[in-house]
């Protein structure tokens, strides 16, 4: 999808707020294994996963610029390696809950929240656009 070059402001004010929530997302986690001096339930290779989606994330959402002479296949494939790695990140909790038979241990709520309205946040910055970047509110979706 090339990029677009007027961006509403509306777009930019969701997607900052989006950012700044992606920013502090992990606080109250890392507050919460703080206090309780153990990460247990908090699955190392959720965090690994998507820490590593983070490149390509991060890839998709920038280098678009030079994409746009009307080759997509690169992008495409870099957005889909990124969704695929953010998904990969949440089966290792459905392990962890169902070998505590269904208790969540270890994964604050607080976390989650922010993580969820980060992404909220990000994806109405795309819907406020002119054009809706399909691999970007799936990626959004999907984190």
């Amino acid at each position: 999808m090339a990029p677009q070059g007027d961006i509403p402001i509306s777009a930019n004010v969701l997607g900052t707020i989006g950012t700044v929530f992606w920013c502090i997302q992990l606080i109250p986690q890392i507050w919460y294994n703080w206090r309780q001096k153990k990460t247990d339930g908090l699955p190392g290779l959720m965090m690994f996963l998507w820490a590593v989606s983070a490149v390509p994330f991060g890839v998709y959402a920038i280098v678009q610029g030079p994409y746009s002479r009307g080759v997509e296949w690169p992008m495409t494939l870099v957005g889909v390696i990124s969704a695929l790695l953010l998904a990969g990140g949440l089966i290792p909790p459905y392990f962890e809950i169902a070998k505590r038979n269904g208790r969540v241990v270890g994964i604050n709520f607080m976390f989650l929240s922010i993580d969820w309205l980060g992404a909220f946040f990000s994806l109405m910055a795309l819907v406020a656009q002119h054009t809706f970047d399909v691999l970007g509110g799936v990626q959004y979706i999907v984190w």
